[in-house]
């Protein structure tokens, strides 16, 4: 994905380009839906993706995790996606067959998914 990304600006800023974006983010959309989400995109600020990130061992001990995969993501692969989660144990995991924008190509099973792990976590002894 980051071959079809174009960084620029100060400070820097991100862009897709539309056709990339399609592909990339929106496979598995209408074309109605992908052209609403395309002509809402904006430039993404870079720094984000370079400021590393230190969580202190046990600071997040006993909160569980939960993990939609969307199995069609060009984005982050269903490969890196299996790793991060064994990598950091998830309480539930949920596997959605659609692209990077389940809220937006598969809505009801994204619902379904979310009111799952709210119920899970709201059970919790």
């Amino acid at each position: 994905m980051q071959a079809n990304i174009s960084v620029d600006g100060e400070p820097p800023v991100a862009r897709m380009a539309t056709g990339a974006s399609r592909q990339a983010l929106y496979g598995s959309c209408t074309e109605e839906i992908t052209a609403w989400a395309i002509a809402r995109q904006g430039p993404q600020p870079v720094a984000p993706f370079a400021t590393p990130v230190s969580i202190p061992p046990g600071s997040l001990e006993g909160t569980p995790r939960y993990y939609v995969l969307c199995a069609q993501d060009r984005a982050i692969p269903p490969a890196l996606q299996r790793l991060m989660i064994a990598e950091n144990p998830c309480a539930d995991v949920v596997e959605l067959d659609t692209d990077h924008t389940p809220q937006l190509s598969k809505t009801r099973e994204l619902t379904e998914a979310l009111s799952r792990f709210a119920l899970k976590a709201s059970t919790r002894v």
